[in-house]
């Protein structure tokens, strides 16, 4: 068979307005001589957002570690070289901006956006706090008790309950199977020499890209850049490679699971493409975008569905992903309606073989990924996040993602259904939801 490109589609695309007017962008990329990566990206504005992304998520704790990568993430803030506990954010906010960070399953975040002016000294922070954190034995016992709390705020959340049952049933033994925050019995005993040890084997140059987005002339950024992080050495040993293995669905049944919380959620997980297979990896995110805003092929399309606000959600990662739908259940759903919800999650993924090869639903899902991608970027903290996760990831660009979305092909389409989106290739959950209390 020939496959064809949608490309054809662009005009309709830019007819409809879905491609939006973006502010005229200069990219350059290098690398320091230690290994570090530097992504600049220039464009009109009065500020700089920085994003720091390092390579030393959940998915790189061995046996013994599990939730050393948040641990490490918050103590980065309490206590540095020459910015004790809190002194980091309070000099932050001092130059006009805001410390934020996250730990994920593939790196780890550092994000501030700041008056063009400040940048140099915004650097010298973050460089403070990425080189040379002093991880004291109090700083580990206060933020200890503040990962507790979170972890305990999380458990609140039931979308986020069935999405880490999800990935544990699909990637059982395997790094994607542990919560990027950790479990509260692995807080709770993790200590200062193992976060050490971690820190050690995962903080490296190499391992680290650096993105300046904004009011920023390259070649003096660079040298500031240089300057506090072109001296970062680190001689330990550096983490191994992490094998990618895809996920493995056993599971014939939807996995039950009860909970305390009103609402519950019915979710389904199939195979998706890691983000450096990036034809595919549109091609998931077009179909994700047509299940969730599609009226005749989409979630909403389906009766049980509606009123349940159900979601379909594709992030890619570094390592194989999962593409998941998910649907409230009610405190007054049954088992029998629960697993019916189930089944409706399903059909949806059966109804994207057709609209995947229409051009009407094409049309619309191209033009909400794009339209979405550009409200992303419309910020500079926006635009620098994009091109910290494609640089980690190996995912595409913000520049390069509208082109990729247009010249996908009948055979994207046609791989993902068949590898991919397939029944054989998922798993579910139900979180059954606490029963409604009578007056």
């Amino acid at each position: 068979m020939k496959y064809q490109s949608f490309s054809f589609l662009a005009i309709a695309l830019l007819l409809a307005g879905a491609v939006h007017a973006q502010q005229r962008t200069d990219t350059e990329y290098t690398r320091l001589s230690n290994g570090m990566g530097v992504q600049i990206v220039s464009r009109p504005s009065a500020l700089v957002a920085v994003s720091i992304r390092i390579r030393a998520g959940a998915r790189y704790e061995q046996p013994g570690e599990r939730g050393c990568a948040h641990f490490l993430e918050h103590l980065l803030f309490d206590g540095s070289q020459g910015y004790p506990q809190g002194a980091a954010d309070s000099a932050m906010e001092t130059l006009g901006g805001t410390l934020d960070a996250d730990t994920g399953p593939d790196f780890v975040q550092i994000n501030t956006t700041v008056p063009a002016d400040n940048l140099a000294a915004a650097l010298g922070i973050l460089a403070a706090l990425v080189q040379h954190p002093l991880l004291l034995p109090a700083a580990v016992e206060r933020e200890r008790a503040i990962i507790l709390d979170e972890l305990a705020m999380r458990r609140d959340n039931p979308t986020l309950l069935a999405e880490n049952a999800l990935y544990r049933e699909a990637f059982a033994g395997s790094a994607y199977s542990h919560s990027p925050g950790g479990s509260p019995s692995a807080i709770s005993v993790r200590a200062r020499d193992t976060i050490s040890a971690f820190y050690a084997r995962c903080y490296h140059p190499e391992r680290t890209v650096l993105v300046l987005a904004g009011s920023v002339q390259p070649q003096q950024a660079l040298q500031v850049v240089n300057q506090y992080f072109g001296t970062w050495q680190n001689t330990a040993p550096v983490q191994p490679p992490t094998v990618h293995a895809p996920p493995v669905f056993s599971a014939a049944a939807p996995v039950i699971l009860s909970s305390t919380l009103p609402q519950g959620r019915a979710a389904a997980a199939f195979r998706g493409p890691r983000a450096s297979h990036r034809s595919l990896a549109a091609a998931a995110m077009l179909a994700a975008a047509i299940l969730n805003h599609n009226p005749d092929f989409g979630l909403q399309s389906i009766p049980l569905l509606q009123n349940r606000h159900p979601q379909a959600l594709y992030a890619p990662r570094l390592g194989p992903s999962l593409f998941l739908i998910t649907a409230r259940l009610k405190p007054d759903d049954t088992l029998q309606t629960a697993q019916q919800v189930e089944q409706a999650l399903q059909q949806s993924v059966q109804m994207l073989r057709t609209s995947m090869l229409l051009k009407q639903p094409l049309i619309q899902g191209m033009a909400q990924v794009l339209a979405d991608s550009s409200s992303e970027t419309e910020t500079d903290a926006g635009m620098a996040e994009m091109w910290s996760q494609a640089l980690l990831t190996g995912g595409d660009p913000p520049d390069l993602l509208n082109q990729r979305m247009q010249q996908i092909t009948e055979q994207n389409a046609d791989t993902l259904l068949a590898n991919y989106l397939t029944p054989s290739r998922a798993c579910s959950v139900l979180l059954l939801p606490a029963p409604s209390k009578q007056p």
